[in-house]
């Protein structure tokens, strides 16, 4: 299977190699063995087109020049139609969450708590909102010892001079916080209660990168696995196959269960309650994250199911957590979403991807 997608991928990249030529195209083919570019060759040999658009010629010997000099070249201008090659998967492409879902509109936060101090006015006023601050706190929370205190200085020094270099005197102090904020926080799914410093770093795999093949598929029935528990939308492409990929934050292990982990740096509003279950599950919605942890968890299934002796998905699944940092704190709940979606959707989802 990986070498004929391989294939295919090679054929697809000399098609527009060959196409995009404006006055004329060259094409050497190595006379030994078969590559990706002899079905292209072949069948020019076969098509009937004049002969003063495509001409075969056999190449001189090279022997001490490798390289034939710009003056050689007839720059005439010729050209020829490549109408009758077809690709054998023709709506193959690279699929991805973000792909495939529909993005939501942007809704302002409410941002009118003045009362802030402290670490709650850092969290919540002094902390920048945007890409930089999330590939920060991603950093962090990759690099650093759940378990171990030791070098959490160090590494959050590191990871402010990367990212943040301006804000290091300001933001040193609060972030050591951060961290103790969001690994004492109780993480309830399931019958299990645990914290994330538990967790020590050799359960964990950090940006566990997954690609698994995707049979031909229309987009929209994506959206028949949308319900109430877990609503999103999906954009529309019509027809396509290829390859899922994804990147997990987080996949680790705890007391022999199996977890999937998202940080999100989201402001989700400058006050705790913002950050509640109810509205935690509001943004879930808004931001299509429960496509996102569907098509994870088939994934971390697919992985288990080659990795782990006999897993069993509702035994062995612990499920999805997703971790709203700004609204995290020890000894809370706080902040924090948390899902294991039944596995007869996990299979239907799996069915519609891979059969």
């Amino acid at each position: 299977m990986a070498q004929r997608q391989v294939e295919q991928e090679n054929r697809r990249l000399i098609y527009v190699a060959i196409t995009r030529a404006v006055y004329k195209c060259y094409l050497f083919k190595n006379s030994t063995g078969n590559s990706a570019l002899s079905p292209f060759i072949n069948t020019l040999r076969w098509v009937p087109v004049p002969s003063d658009l495509i001409d075969f010629a056999v190449s001189p010997e090279i022997t001490e020049n490798y390289y034939y000099s710009k003056r050689s070249i007839d720059k005439s201008s010729t050209s020829a139609s490549a109408n009758l090659f077809n690709l054998n998967e023709r709506y193959w492409r690279k699929l991805s969450y973000t792909l495939l879902a529909k993005e939501s509109s942007y809704v302002p936060k409410p941002n009118s708590n003045n009362d802030l101090e402290d670490y709650e006015y850092f969290i919540f006023k002094q902390l920048l909102k945007g890409n930089i601050t999330g590939n920060l706190l991603h950093h962090i929370f990759e690099n650093i010892d759940f378990v171990n205190r030791h070098f959490w200085e160090s590494q959050i020094h590191s990871a402010l001079t990367k990212f943040m270099p301006k804000n290091l005197d300001n933001y040193k102090v609060p972030f050591h916080q951060l961290v103790e904020e969001v690994l004492n926080a109780h993480i309830e799914i399931g019958h299990t209660t645990f914290q994330l410093s538990e967790v020590p770093k050799e359960k964990r795999l950090n940006e566990l990168e997954f690609d698994f093949s995707v049979s031909a598929f229309t987009t929209d029935k994506l959206n028949e696995l949308s319900d109430s528990a877990s609503p999103f939308l999906v954009n529309y492409f019509g027809e396509v196959e290829g390859i899922m990929n994804g990147k997990i934050d987080l996949f680790f292990e705890h007391n022999g269960m199996f977890y999937i982990l998202d940080w999100k740096s989201n402001f989700l509003g400058d006050s705790i309650e913002n950050y509640s279950e109810e509205n935690l599950k509001a943004a879930m919605t808004d931001n299509n994250y429960h496509l996102q942890y569907l098509i994870y968890s088939v994934a971390a299934k697919k992985f288990l199911e080659i990795r782990v002796p006999d897993f069993n998905y509702e035994r062995d699944f612990g499920g999805v957590i997703y971790v709203f940092i700004r609204g995290v704190r020890r000894n809370n709940k706080h902040g924090i979403f948390v899902s294991k979606p039944e596995l007869s959707k996990i299979e239907k989802l799996e069915m519609l991807l891979t059969e």
